[in-house]
């Protein structure tokens, strides 16, 4: 089944229904994988560089809090751009009308954080050692959870990465960035 884009990057999809199998890596595959490790710097050049756009286009916006940098002397390599987002109470505008606002602008699109693993239906509802594993059972992650937005950061063409900046910014300005 193919959903689109705007269903499974929603911050209320439900993505595990089952647990997987621990599948093993194959040696070719392993091999691939040792072998992109030659690209690894530029890479990962290039992820910090397009997370700095993103950086930038989100200057100055109080309702969007990018992940905290730095901390204890780690540098971030930017799997994602990630924000939390409070553009709802400070701007009146919902996560997905930001993401129907930023993709009808030319946007990528972004994701959202997965549900808290014990809110996934293969485990809502159960109980372990007398925990039901039930909405509200970790009220600050599951907030949290419903905010995120992850940017993607895996742009090897810096123009691209530049429109998508670009895109998020002009959002921003539309909607009202202090």
């Amino acid at each position: 089944t193919s959903l689109a884009s705007r269903v499974f990057q929603n911050p209320s999809y439900e993505r595990f229904d089952s647990i997987g199998f621990n599948y093993r890596m194959t040696p070719v595959t392993a091999a691939i994988g040792i072998g992109q490790l030659t690209n690894i710097s530029k890479l990962l050049d290039s992820r910090k560089f397009n997370a700095g756009l993103m950086l930038e286009a989100i200057a100055g916006c109080p309702w969007l809090l990018p992940q905290p940098l730095n901390q204890n002397g780690i540098e971030h390599t930017y799997y994602t751009f990630g924000m939390s987002y409070l553009g709802y109470e400070a701007k009146g505008v919902s996560w997905q009308e930001f993401y129907d606002r930023f993709c009808a602008m030319g946007g990528d699109g972004f994701y959202s954080n997965c549900k808290n693993p014990y809110l996934e239906p293969y485990f809502k509802g159960k109980v372990n050692s007398g925990q039901v594993f039930e909405l509200g059972l970790c009220p600050v992650a599951e907030d949290l959870q419903s905010r995120i937005m992850a940017f993607k950061t895996n742009y090897l063409d810096q123009d691209s990465a530049r429109t998508q900046a670009k895109i998020l910014s002009k959002l921003i300005d539309e909607i009202g960035r202090t």
